[in-house]
Parts: structure tokens; C-alpha cells; sequence
């Protein structure tokens, strides 16, 4: 495919193999071959073939083609380009979490060895990892992928609450191999956790929210409780003005204060 890739990209190709095992292993979840079948299929990935299995006594001219091959024909040589597509597609096409879900789906092997490289830090967590609604769960846990991670770890940090709070919020909803050690080296390494918040709770950060366009574009609610009377609060974002609604308890009238 290689050798022939002007002729072949762009274009749905039959390729024909006298080796019959290649056949199942083009069908096979990726994530379940070895690393050696793993490149030739990335190497393939930009191409669009069929392969089909046929004897190799039927492959004649092939077969003498293979055996007295001219070195000087093609001056381009492919395999440094194939060397780039792999590692650049290695990081999007086959992703650890897409392996991970390979192999809980389908199976982990007997021993660590035989598991894919980039899903070995899951090993040890292989009996908590489930799949549901196309996320990655470890326990009540989504396993977050290596590029949400950086933008998690912000969320997680947001407000400078410590390492402890941090570490609570982290553990409530989100997982990735190491993540413990990366929350604990960012607060480690944060100056306003290690110096001005030190000895005072800090303060949740201020968001400014953007003016609607018209009046109760968005409305905020709020309960509150004021002699032994439950209200509802409404504020209108466009204007900032409150309406306080008396609840009843007999009927369902609110009467606006």
C-alpha cells in the first residue's frame, strides 16, 4: 500500500493476501493486537481497502514480482514518512482510554505483559473500570481523558481551597492515573496557596455575568425562610430587580410581594 501510494490513496482498494490470519486481524478491536500489528494498522489508516483472502498458489504474478524485486524503480523512500504518521496518530487514533474500553469491554489478558503499553497504569484498576453511556467509569469516577486533563486539574483548583479540599472535590468525580500526585504538586507549586492563603479560608472567586439582551432572558432563584414563611426569590438579570413570591401551603396562588 505504501509502495503504491499514489496510485492507491484516495481510492477504495482489494488487496489480496495468500495469509489468511491477516484477514480477522484488520476486524480486530486495535487495542487488542499486538504493538507490531498496532503500526500496520496505523500505517493503513489513511487508505481505504478491503482484504481479501486468496491462495497463494492463485497469487502468481505477485508472487514473482516479490521475489525479484528492483530497488532503483522508486527513489521516494516511505518508510520515513510512515515513521511520522504513526507517532502523530498515535496520540488521536488510539488514544489510552480508547484501549482501556478495548479491554474492558472485551477483556484484559492473564498477565501485564501482554497488556498494550499505554493501558499498563490501568492494570492495577482493571476490576473498578466499567463502561456506560460512552464515558470510562472507575467506580462512580469518569477516567478523563489526557486532553481534558490539564483543564480538569484548573476546575479542581479553582477557588485555592488546599490541597486536602482540592483532593475531596477531585476523588468525588474524576480519575486518571497520577492524578493525586499532579493536584498535589500544583497546589505545592501555587503562591497563592502556599503563601497569602496560608492562614485564612479563601474566598470563592467572582464571575461576572454577562447583561441579557431583553428582560427575563435569565431569571435566578433562591428559597429562603423568614418567620416561619417560605419564599421564593426571583431576581431578573436584565433589570437586577428582586420578586419575592410568598409560597402557600393550602393553594397553589403565589402572590408576589
Amino acid at each position: 500500500m505504501t509502495h503504491f501510494h499514489h496510485y492507491v490513496y484516495g481510492n477504495q482498494v482489494a488487496v489480496e493476501t495468500d495469509h489468511k490470519p491477516l484477514v480477522g486481524l484488520v476486524d480486530k478491536p486495535i487495542g487488542l493486537c499486538s504493538p507490531r500489528i498496532q503500526r500496520m494498522r496505523l500505517q493503513l489508516q489513511v487508505y481505504s481497502y478491503q482484504l481479501v483472502y486468496k491462495p497463494g498458489k492463485e497469487l502468481v504474478l505477485a508472487n514473482t514480482l516479490s521475489r525479484a524485486p528492483d530497488t532503483q524503480e522508486y527513489a521516494t523512500d516511505q518508510s520515513q514518512i510512515n515513521e511520522e504518521y504513526v507517532h502523530a496518530m498515535l496520540s488521536y487514533v488510539i488514544p489510552e482510554e480508547t484501549l482501556v474500553v478495548g479491554l474492558v469491554e472485551n477483556g484484559w489478558p492473564n498477565h501485564k505483559r501482554d497488556c498494550p503499553v499505554p493501558a499498563k497504569p490501568f492494570w492495577s484498576e482493571r476490576a473498578s473500570l466499567s463502561t456506560a453511556g460512552g464515558l470510562l467509569l472507575r467506580g462512580h469516577q469518569i477516567v478523563v481523558p489526557v486532553s481534558l486533563q490539564s483543564d480538569m486539574l484548573k476546575q479542581i483548583h479553582d477557588g485555592h481551597f488546599g490541597e486536602s479540599k482540592c483532593l475531596e472535590r477531585a476523588k468525588s468525580v474524576a480519575y486518571w492515573p497520577g492524578y493525586v500526585e499532579e493536584i498535589r504538586n500544583l497546589v505545592a507549586g501555587c503562591r497563592i496557596c502556599q503563601f497569602e492563603r496560608r492562614h485564612q479560608n479563601p474566598h470563592q472567586q467572582h464571575y461576572p455575568v454577562e447583561v441579557p439582551e431583553y428582560p427575563f432572558q435569565r431569571v435566578a432563584t433562591d428559597f429562603f425562610q423568614l418567620r416561619c414563611k417560605d419564599y421564593l426569590l426571583a431576581v431578573d438579570y436584565f433589570s437586577k430587580w428582586p420578586n419575592v413570591i410568598e409560597m402557600s401551603s393550602t393553594t397553589s396562588a403565589a402572590t408576589i410581594k
